[in-house]
């Protein structure tokens, strides 16, 4: 609910700026590869994007966005021997997790054509994750419980973006997530369409 509230307020900002200068917003949506380490090994998922990014200027924007991403981890195969001597089965082979990214960030474009661009942009956001989590310490049977946490971090993206037809661009992104206390979450690359509104 954070990141929701969070995405709302900087897009209608962003909208409303907009409006008011009377320069370019786009919409874009997207999708493709995700990998996270947040569950142990790096584990790899699809995700899916919405943002909507306002141009200050012909190579500055400023833009809101969601990402979320679900994926599965391994469990753990084969007998485990609990502390009381019980012998557990390996039912618990797969694990699910969850990603939600709210992002803030500002973008420069280092590369400028007519119709093409590469932009690079860093921000502020926050990022909420949950995983299951199977618990044996100290329990006759094990037991899967979910654990989430949401922290304040910051995301970095770079994106190649190819104007069409008229206001449809097409984009390459590749992107990640940095903690101070844990390097990077949320990695993912994939492809974006943009919608571009003057």
């Amino acid at each position: 609910m954070k990141n929701f509230t969070c995405f709302l307020l900087l897009s209608l900002f962003l909208f409303d700026q907009s409006l008011y200068a009377q320069k370019g917003i786009d919409f874009t949506v997207g999708g493709g590869a995700y990998f996270t380490p947040i569950a142990g090994p790096m584990t790899r998922s699809a995700y899916f994007q919405g943002e909507m990014e306002y141009h200050q200027t012909p190579r500055l924007s400023f833009s809101a966005g969601v990402i979320t991403s679900n994926f599965t981890y391994p469990g753990f195969n084969g007998s485990t021997l609990l502390p009381n001597g019980t012998i557990i089965p390996g039912t618990y082979d797969r694990l699910n997790g969850t990603e939600l990214q709210s992002n803030f960030l500002a973008k420069y474009a280092l590369l400028k054509k007519q119709s093409f661009a590469l932009r690079a942009g860093a921000g502020i956001g926050l990022v909420s994750y949950s995983r299951q989590v199977l618990i044996t310490l100290g329990r006759e049977f094990p037991a899967v419980v979910e654990v989430s946490n949401t922290d304040i971090g910051f995301p970095i993206q770079l994106e190649a973006e190819q104007k069409v037809y008229k206001n449809i661009l097409l984009g390459l992104r590749a992107g990640t997530f940095v903690f101070p206390d844990y390097p990077f979450i949320g990695n993912h690359t994939g492809l974006v369409v943009k919608y571009r509104l003057k």
